[in-house]
């Protein structure tokens, strides 16, 4: 692979990069890899626990999730 000034970038050199990149801070209690949808339900369920659990704040929290409201109901109906 060549930079943009065509240096030559070995394969080693990207590994060290990678290497040295900082680890991803651990925000709002995912402290590891997870199956996407278990993601989805801690989100859903971190948006319910800031906007209520109201319809006012399910409306907010499904905007907040860029879901609809119908698509956020769905979900908390397969959640329990």
């Amino acid at each position: 692979m060549l930079t943009s000034d065509e240096e030559l970038i070995s394969h080693k050199s990207i590994l060290n990069l990678f290497d040295s990149l900082s680890p991803i801070p651990q925000e709002h209690g995912i402290e590891e890899i997870m199956p996407i949808e278990q993601m989805e339900k801690q989100m859903i369920r971190l948006a319910l626990k800031r906007f209520g659990d109201s319809a006012e704040g399910k409306k907010q929290a499904a905007k907040a999730l860029k879901k609809s409201l119908a698509t956020l109901y769905n979900k908390l109906r397969t959640m329990t």
